[in-house]
């Protein structure tokens, strides 16, 4: 039962931050690009619907990434970045467990994969996440055709990387997978002379 009430915890803090669990890869190996763009340091500025509060600036260097929940608890994760057409994207899975638990990271607990839209402009990035409801409806209704398997209420994906990359190439642009609003928006932190 601890084991039951612990899924349900991480998956609907998931649902919640608007992931989308895969327990493969969402691209292939070759499809990875470099982002050093987004290298360095980003305050939170918005976080969902909660107040950023004074968090600890989330820090990106390459595929690694901490971030600080509200309680400035770290949390590490492995990021692959890819594109789509014109749309970037990032494959989050968390990295090594941490001695405090922070609630980012305790939704990607999981071993799976997730889903996120990134939309990088000069100082500012947007991290978009994708409505669970609405792929949960189109596995339903037939109108989403990826393999994956059901756990109560919750669907995880079991697609391949190519499998997801056609799906993504055909419905990149449609706005009803994602959520209304980003989950994070971050501005870089200028380094001061």
């Amino acid at each position: 039962m601890k084991g039951h009430n612990l899924f349900l915890c991480v998956f609907s803090c998931a649902l919640i931050l608007g992931c989308l669990p895969s327990f493969h890869p969402f691209c292939t190996d070759e499809m990875e690009v470099s982002l050093p763009e987004i290298d360095g340091a980003w305050q939170v500025i918005v976080a969902g619907e909660a107040d950023p509060g004074q968090r600890k600036p989330w820090v990106f260097s390459g595929k690694d990434v901490t971030v600080y929940d509200d309680q400035n608890r770290m949390g590490r994760f492995k990021v692959t970045y890819f594109r789509i057409d014109d749309t970037l994207y990032a494959d989050v899975i968390s990295a090594d467990a941490q001695d405090e638990i922070n609630r980012e990271w305790l939704c990607h607990m999981l071993p799976v994969h997730n889903l996120c839209k990134v939309v990088l402009e000069g100082n500012k990035a947007e991290i978009w996440g994708f409505d669970h409801n609405a792929f949960k409806q189109g596995v339903e209704n037939g109108t989403i055709d990826l393999p994956h398997m059901k756990r109560d209420e919750f669907v995880f994906f079991t697609a391949t990387p190519k499998q997801w990359v056609a799906f993504l190439q055909e419905n990149a642009k449609k706005d009803h997978f994602y959520q209304e609003k980003p989950l994070y928006v971050l501005q870089r932190v200028q380094a001061h002379d």
